[in-house]
């Protein structure tokens, strides 16, 4: 019986220590899980950063901060689990964000996806899976979140002898680790704070670049600073009153580079060659050089169409618009849009159309506003000798919005060259895209001289673009830095002959046309001028700038020179 007992003994002890061996090892292999899962995505946003990020500082960091969750007690860490598994969606979006731009999304971006259509969330979503790694580092981190979730539960229903021991260790180690997550925290947070051991960009984190966004959120509702919040508009005021017929046009492209239609592309296909042959036949300028008032739509084109500098980009939010001021000048006035509703809205116009809800719909090309914008006019065509109501109207492009292909009819161009790169592709379809954009315009100056009175058209896009022959590290636009590519656009005036013969667009933009560089906000002044507000010569902007950083890890809504731009 002794021998049994102490068999039996030592056999219970060895089971004892087998289960707890088990319950730790098991348990340090779901905080190692729940650790890679937040830090591998640093190490995509690397990867596809083109150089942007100092790699060993930003690896080091996020190894520390994401370190700092995974060691937590053992309740807390429970309750980290349970929200990274309803987090999984962000962190899928930050995934995305990072194959597409090689850094984590600011504040922009995040109000952008929020304010979004499922349509051109699916687009979005079509861009990520093409992106190099993402499909893998997406798979590896969730099922890294599923299965630390699931060891862990099995641990939990264990009863460890050395759990106080154990808990006591995590503590010393988080306690150990503090001084690496101040350093990280103050980082993030952009604090003039005293900052330990080496100091890196939080973009480049999940959990530092969270940090960062629910800091800036903070402030942003504090300040009352949002954008996209649904103010209501003030109401235009104005001291002049138009009373001779005329008919103006005010363009907003999407996604045009700076030389993007123009004289550089009177090559790419017959219809930017027959607005360079309008402009020849002085019918019409090319503008110089636009900075954008920021390289996201959602933030520019407020400014650009209610005359606003990006250092008081907040007014944006409730002035009166440019199209509100012609209206309160004795225009009437029509708002034609094929672009996401949420980027701009005013009431008291004559005359809506929004063609599609979301820059994500493919279903409408913008050739689709010509009939509209035609109807509009057409009391001004059929009255040419008894008519007194000038008109004015706004149309927003789709352009060239990703994805390229989709905002153009295919049959109209050329079979697609086989055996093209996947840059190679992308870079065909933006060109088409654009020459697409010139045949639009095209026709919107032939609705310019279908009239007899003075007719004009101010074109300016609403930011530019990166595609892959830039080699910046940077797709597309909004990415973690404005670049010379997104940061300006293309913007020209067409006019008829009636404009021509009264000599106005000459003594007007005399000023204007020989500058190496123009604002956003001269675009407006120009649409204004020539609408009649002013006889007399637009006087540029002082000083160039964009609402946008210029350097990696610099917050999203700082005013920059647009000198500062790189490529």
């Amino acid at each position: 019986m002794p021998k049994t007992f102490f068999a039996t003994a030592l056999m219970s002890e060895s089971n004892s220590r087998r289960i707890n061996q088990f319950h730790l090892s098991s348990e340090t292999f779901a905080r190692i899980l729940f650790w890679g899962a937040w830090f591998l995505p640093t190490v995509l946003a690397l990867m596809r950063s083109g150089g942007n990020g100092r790699a060993w500082e930003s690896l080091l960091w996020s190894a520390c901060i994401c370190a700092l969750l995974a060691i937590l007690p053992r309740r807390l860490f429970r309750v980290a689990q349970y929200c990274s598994l309803l987090l999984t969606p962000a962190l899928l979006w930050w995934i995305a964000y990072a194959a597409l731009n090689g850094i984590g999304p600011g504040w922009q971006a995040a109000l952008a996806a929020t304010a979004t259509s499922v349509n051109e969330t699916k687009d979005a979503l079509k861009l990520a899976i093409d992106a190099p790694y993402f499909v893998f580092f997406s798979l590896v981190c969730v099922a890294s979140l599923v299965v630390s979730f699931y060891l862990y539960t099995t641990t939990l229903a264990m009863a460890a002898t050395s759990a106080k021991t154990s808990e006591g260790l995590k503590l010393i180690f988080a306690l150990a680790l503090l001084p690496f997550a101040y350093s990280y925290i103050v980082s993030s947070l952009g604090a003039h704070l005293p900052i330990i051991f080496l100091s890196s960009d939080s973009s480049f984190s999940t959990i530092g670049s969270a940090t960062r966004l629910v800091w800036e959120g903070v402030d942003q509702v504090l300040y009352g600073d949002i954008l996209y919040a649904g103010h209501s508009r003030l109401p235009a005021k104005v001291s002049v009153h138009v009373k001779a017929p005329r008919l103006a046009m005010f363009v907003v492209g999407e996604s045009v580079r700076a030389g993007g239609i123009g004289i550089e592309k009177i090559e790419r296909g017959p219809w930017t060659k027959a607005l360079n042959e309008r402009v020849n036949n002085h019918l019409g300028v090319w503008l110089p050089t636009t900075c954008a008032g920021s390289n996201g739509t959602a933030v520019s084109v407020p400014m650009l169409i209610t005359e606003t500098e990006p250092s008081n980009y907040k007014q944006s939010a409730t002035a009166p618009s440019v199209l509100a001021m012609l209206k309160a000048a004795g225009y009437k006035t029509a708002w034609i849009s094929n672009q996401d509703t949420n980027v701009f809205s005013e009431s008291g116009h004559d005359y809506y159309w929004t063609i599609s809800r979301s820059a994500g719909v493919s279903d409408s090309y913008d050739e689709e506003m010509l009939p509209i914008a035609s109807a509009f006019i057409s009391p001004l065509r059929a009255q040419q000798n008894a008519m007194t109501t000038p008109y004015a109207m706004v149309l927003h492009m789709h352009g060239s919005h990703f994805s390229y292909q989709e905002r153009y009819p295919v049959a109209e161009f050329a079979k697609e060259p086989e055996n093209l790169s996947s840059d190679d592709l992308t870079e065909l379809r933006y060109e088409r895209s654009e020459e697409y954009s010139a045949k639009v315009i095209v026709k919107l100056a032939a609705l310019l001289d279908s009239v007899d009175y003075p007719a004009f058209l101010v074109f300016s896009g609403d930011h530019g673009e990166n595609l892959p022959s830039d080699h910046n590290g940077v797709l597309t636009h909004l990415g973690p830095r404005a670049t010379i590519r997104d940061g300006t656009t293309t913007s020209f005036v067409l006019w008829n002959r009636a404009m021509q013969l009264s000599a106005a667009p000459d003594t007007l933009l005399r000023n204007v046309i020989n500058q190496n560089m123009i604002a956003h906000v001269d675009i407006a002044k120009i649409f204004l001028t020539l609408s009649g507000f002013s006889n007399d010569a637009v006087t540029p902007a002082k000083q160039v700038t964009i609402l946008a950083p210029v350097e990696v890890g610099a917050p999203a809504f700082t005013v920059n020179d647009c000198s500062l731009l790189k490529p």
